[in-house]
């Protein structure tokens, strides 16, 4: 043969050389390639949980702590600049309420699969109005917490909204708790401690009362025959009811 038939089937630049191919996956590999989706997975689903306002008890606060790290150690060192993780970082950075950020969120302000891109939700915050100027441009010092001065001004660290929202609900508490006591001054309202004493009173007299049949019956249905001995007791059991059951403050006329 001449040397062209030496490259006739040269499948080199398909990449089906030992270069191109993929060797197959070990057992060992699998497992940590599934590990790593799982606990990917496990990441993601904190996350959500947070954001959407769920409380992490402390196992899973941790787990987030571990799962940020390392993820962060993979990409290389962090997060590229300006991208935060959490809605509260968000929130610490506007200088907003973390009950706002997620008000936003669900009105459509923009996130990353890593987090919150502080630059994008600022021009989106923007557009949308709900904010006055850019954060970034303002260069307003920190106050507590790491809100701006703006944000944790005379309402600490509640903004225009969540000051009116709780202001409203401290109002509606202040007019239900003087509502109960003009019901309370009427009679109309009693604690229920001053109810159970008042009952407890009357069972001890029932309970006396039905101990002390045995001593006062015999005497009076002695000698007695069947028809005047019910008579007797029914009068008896008719005055034990009614001293039980007489109107007080508590028991109404019957």
């Amino acid at each position: 043969m001449g040397p062209e038939t030496e490259t006739m089937f040269d499948m080199s630049e398909f990449g089906a050389g030992e270069k191109g191919r993929k060797p197959p996956e070990s057992e060992a590999e699998k497992r940590a390639r599934v590990a790593r989706e799982m606990k990917d997975q496990d990441f993601r689903n904190l996350q959500r949980k947070l954001n959407s306002g769920k409380p992490l008890n402390s196992t899973e606060r941790k787990a987030l702590d571990d799962y940020t790290k390392g993820f962060d150690a993979a990409a290389g060192g962090g997060r590229p600049e300006g991208v935060v993780r959490t809605a509260q970082d968000v929130a610490d950075y506007l200088g907003r309420s973390l009950r706002s950020i997620r008000y936003w969120i669900k009105k459509g302000m923009p996130t990353r699969s890593d987090g919150y891109s502080l630059a994008d939700v600022e021009r989106w915050a923007l557009r949308e109005g709900l904010l006055k100027e850019s954060i970034s441009q303002a260069g307003k010092p920190a106050g507590p917490g790491g809100r701006s001065a703006e944000g944790a001004g005379a309402g600490g660290d509640l903004d225009e909204k969540d000051r009116a929202y709780y202001e409203k609900r401290i109002k509606m508490a202040e007019a239900g708790l003087k509502h109960m006591k003009f019901l309370e001054a009427q009679g109309e309202l009693v604690r229920k401690t001053d109810i159970a004493k008042e009952w407890g009173a009357r069972a001890l007299e029932y309970s006396n009362a039905l101990d002390y049949l045995e001593t006062r019956l015999p005497p009076l249905i002695e000698g007695k025959n069947q028809g005047d001995m019910r008579m007797i007791i029914r009068k008896e059991v008719r005055r034990i009811k009614e001293n039980v059951l007489r109107t007080g403050q508590f028991c109404p006329a019957i």
